[in-house]
């Protein structure tokens, strides 16, 4: 296995041969186009940086792999969405979802058939910065005893996908050949029982003081985190994207 990345972003696995490179560099990808690959994976979105790749490594890849997203689904409002729920129009590529839109065109006009087009949900675990998972664990985790202040959790849900699970799925697709397009999602889980499990890893007790978004301006909290609190769909959001079936 190889990975080429400018390598700003921490280590490789053991055992991953590391090339380090600007893929928007001229001949960045000298080093590895001249080899046969089985699978190649693509984490980019970039239109340079996907077209860039494509052209150096597509003809000598026997499977490709685009690691796209959810969010590029038009709407968050259809409950059960599948895989042929109505996409957005790329028309600006500085915003992200328009941009994964354009990479999988744009990679399933080059590739074909030897094509997997995964689209994860919410992605969580080791190296997650983006504070949208972990935030209720280490809210939990500063008040151990004190009550905390989430959303109302009554018929609430939220769907997720551990980073290990999403990154073995994709190994193990590419493995097997397989093509198409895949919500790469988790299980429909209830807010409250998710609360309940980061609690249980923390302290003994929850206790929780709900709130019905949206507040009213007299009862918004005031404050400055250091990252933003996550935002919770509104019910008619619930089941945004359905998982697709065993693959």
């Amino acid at each position: 296995m190889t990975c080429l990345a400018r390598g700003v972003s921490g280590a490789v696995t053991r055992g991953v041969t590391f090339v380090r490179s600007n893929r928007r560099s001229p001949g960045a990808y000298n080093l590895v186009a001249g080899e046969a690959w089985d699978e190649s994976i693509e984490l980019g979105y970039d239109a340079d940086i996907v077209a860039g790749a494509l052209e150096a490594l597509a003809g000598s890849t026997a499977h490709w792999t685009v690691v796209s997203s959810v969010s590029m689904y038009a709407s968050n409002a259809e409950p059960g969405a599948d895989e042929d729920a109505i996409l957005v129009e790329p028309s600006n590529l500085d915003d992200y979802a328009h941009a994964k839109v354009a990479a999988e065109r744009a990679t399933a006009a080059a590739v074909g058939d030897r094509l997997l087009i995964a689209r994860p949900g919410l992605i969580a675990g080791p190296g997650d910065k983006s504070d949208r998972f972990s935030y209720w664990v280490s809210r939990l985790a500063v008040a151990p005893k004190e009550a905390v202040v989430v959303p109302n959790a009554e018929n609430r849900y939220v769907q997720f996908i551990d980073v290990r699970d999403l990154a073995e799925w994709l190994i193990s697709a590419g493995q097997r050949g397989l093509t198409g397009i895949y919500n790469v999602v988790g299980s429909e889980r209830e807010l409250a029982t998710v609360l309940l499990a980061a609690a249980r890893a923390q302290r003994e007790l929850l206790r929780w003081t709900s709130f019905p978004p949206p507040m009213a301006p007299s009862q918004r909290l005031r404050f400055r985190p250091a990252q933003p609190q996550p935002q919770p769909l509104p019910r008619s959001g619930r089941n945004r994207a359905k998982p697709a079936a065993d693959a």
